[in-house]
């Protein structure tokens, strides 16, 4: 179980979010749940959508939950892939 705080306004200080986040991920990474997976050694593409399946709880009564797939570079920059 991961347990995040709530803040309402996370995510606002970046503009629009469905495409509209650009360059280094990591102020907006600072305030979210975030999963990492093993470096990956060779490139890979994505086709196609991107499925997630969340099981989630909350304390407030609206809540929007956000999904952003972002690449790790070897400087540790954070750039966006993909979000919903």
């Amino acid at each position: 179980v991961n347990i995040l705080e709530y803040r309402p306004w996370i995510g606002f200080e970046a503009g629009t979010w469905l495409g509209g986040l650009t360059g280094d991920q990591r102020p907006f990474d600072k305030d979210s749940l975030i999963y990492d997976s093993e470096q990956i050694e060779q490139a890979i593409e994505i086709i196609g959508v991107v499925n997630v399946s969340l099981q989630i709880s909350a304390t407030v009564r609206l809540a929007h939950w956000i999904v952003r797939l972002e690449d790790v570079d070897l400087n540790g920059q954070v750039a966006l892939i993909t979000t919903g």
